[in-house]
């Protein structure tokens, strides 16, 4: 049976109540036709794409509420004084559960005309607005979470912000002072933003995979597509860090996003990318 069912902020105790029985909330998602990837931070999706996490049931983001079985009749109704404290919104339809993140932008004020026996005018009536597709779905067949913006569930999995850590200050200071960086003088790490502390931690994991010749190899290979942009040194083989902009591009390079077009020659560089020969 579809039930639509509400997170209460601040109840230890019978935490979800059910809002409805019998319709689904959300348009149904076909989980096994959609085209999903594991997540990565540093990928953008497609609008057709989905980020998912297999075996979620074994992460410790994932809710007590998805490791058992539903029992729609094990749930209370939700008071009307607690819809203004409703955290987030859980439809169980399709065997799946569907998840909406609930902010202050999700609630709708609208004054409305009421036609009956006394037609009147209703001010102040508070709605909540419900997505057409939901933030993120769990199939418990499969275990696995799929959802497409990590920030839009962070209210719901608790920590699961942590997928995408930004490097910390402390492995920001040894990046830049890894030999093949030579930083500008002016060059406050303190203010390096908080897509490049990302890039730091994806850039970190890479060349930590790469030999020392494999390291050379991928410097030239930066050099040749930034040399417009950073300056880089031959004799010490490092690349001069002066400004933000400059860490995104060698950043970029250390993943690899520079190519050439095989019609046009033209250089350009990926927003993003996704491996399609494994």
């Amino acid at each position: 049976m579809e039930s639509l069912l509400a997170k209460i902020k601040r109840k230890k105790n019978e935490p979800y109540r059910r809002i409805t029985s019998g319709k689904a909330a959300f348009e149904e998602v076909d989980i096994t036709t959609i085209n999903c990837l594991l997540y990565a931070p540093e990928y953008k999706l497609d609008d057709d794409e989905w980020f998912k996490i297999e075996n979620f049931d074994q992460t410790v983001f994932c809710l007590d509420i998805l490791k058992n079985k539903f029992i729609n009749s094990e749930y209370n109704d939700i008071d009307t004084k607690d819809f203004v404290n409703i955290s987030y919104l859980i439809s169980v339809q399709n065997n799946c559960f569907y998840f909406q993140n609930i902010t202050p932008s999700s609630f709708i004020r609208l004054k409305i005309l009421v036609f009956g026996e006394v037609s009147k005018i209703v001010d102040d009536n508070k709605q909540i607005f419900i997505k057409k597709i939901p933030d993120a779905i769990y199939d418990p067949s499969s275990k696995t979470l799929f959802f497409k913006n990590l920030s839009f569930i962070t209210g719901i999995f608790k920590d699961i912000g942590k997928l995408y850590k930004e490097a910390t200050q402390k492995e920001v200071d040894a990046f830049l002072d890894s030999s093949f960086i030579k930083k500008g003088e002016d060059y406050d790490t303190k203010k390096v933003s908080s897509l490049n502390r990302k890039l730091v931690t994806v850039a970190m994991d890479a060349l930590h995979k790469l030999t020392p010749q494999e390291q050379d190899t991928l410097f030239v290979y930066v050099n040749r597509y930034s040399d417009k942009d950073i300056n880089y040194c031959v004799d010490s083989k490092s690349f001069e860090i002066k400004c933000e902009n400059d860490l995104k591009t060698l950043l970029y390079g250390i993943h690899q996003r520079f190519y050439t077009t095989p019609i046009g020659d033209e250089q350009r560089v990926a927003n993003s990318v996704k491996v399609i020969n494994k």
